[in-house]
Protein backbone atom coordinates (compact mmCIF):
# COMPACT_ATOMS: atom_id res chain seq x y z
CA UNK A 1 0.00 0.00 0.00
CA UNK A 2 1.27 3.96 -0.78
CA UNK A 3 1.08 6.12 1.66
CA UNK A 4 1.74 10.04 1.43
CA UNK A 5 2.51 12.49 4.05
CA UNK A 6 2.03 16.52 3.67
CA UNK A 7 3.43 18.47 6.35
CA UNK A 8 4.17 22.20 6.55
CA UNK A 9 6.61 23.53 8.93
CA UNK A 10 7.96 26.97 10.23
CA UNK A 11 11.13 26.17 10.65
CA UNK A 12 13.95 24.86 8.77
CA UNK A 13 15.68 22.71 10.79
CA UNK A 14 11.84 21.42 11.48
CA UNK A 15 11.86 19.58 8.28
CA UNK A 16 15.51 18.47 7.98
CA UNK A 17 14.68 16.78 11.26
CA UNK A 18 11.34 15.31 10.20
CA UNK A 19 13.03 13.87 7.42
CA UNK A 20 16.10 12.60 8.76
CA UNK A 21 13.60 10.39 11.54
CA UNK A 22 11.05 9.11 8.44
CA UNK A 23 14.52 7.60 6.99
CA UNK A 24 15.30 5.84 10.36
CA UNK A 25 11.86 4.94 10.40
CA UNK A 26 12.21 3.25 7.13
CA UNK A 27 10.01 5.37 4.81
CA UNK A 28 11.20 6.10 1.37
CA UNK A 29 11.32 10.00 1.00
CA UNK A 30 10.72 11.14 -2.70
CA UNK A 31 10.71 14.68 -2.89
CA UNK A 32 10.87 17.96 -0.21
CA UNK A 33 9.35 20.90 -1.46
CA UNK A 34 10.45 24.20 0.13
CA UNK A 35 10.34 27.71 -1.29
CA UNK A 36 14.46 28.10 -1.06
CA UNK A 37 17.04 25.76 -0.51
CA UNK A 38 17.44 23.89 2.76
CA UNK A 39 20.52 23.32 3.73
CA UNK A 40 21.37 19.31 4.54
CA UNK A 41 17.98 18.09 3.10
CA UNK A 42 19.07 15.83 0.53
CA UNK A 43 21.11 14.24 2.78
CA UNK A 44 18.07 14.06 5.31
CA UNK A 45 16.39 12.22 1.91
CA UNK A 46 19.28 10.02 1.89
CA UNK A 47 20.24 11.65 -1.47
CA UNK A 48 23.88 12.28 -2.60
CA UNK A 49 22.27 14.62 -5.71
CA UNK A 50 22.96 18.53 -4.94
CA UNK A 51 21.35 21.48 -6.09
CA UNK A 52 18.48 21.73 -8.62
CA UNK A 53 17.45 19.48 -11.49
CA UNK A 54 17.78 22.10 -14.51
CA UNK A 55 13.64 21.34 -15.40
CA UNK A 56 12.95 21.93 -11.75
CA UNK A 57 15.21 25.32 -11.86
CA UNK A 58 14.05 27.09 -15.17
CA UNK A 59 10.21 26.41 -13.83
CA UNK A 60 10.94 27.91 -10.54
CA UNK A 61 12.76 30.84 -12.43
CA UNK A 62 9.81 31.04 -14.42
CA UNK A 63 7.16 31.38 -11.82
CA UNK A 64 8.56 34.43 -10.29
CA UNK A 65 8.15 36.54 -13.37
Amino acid sequence: MNRGLHAVFKQEDEIVAVTRACRERGYEIIDACTPYPVHGIERAMGSSRRGFPSPAWSSACSARR
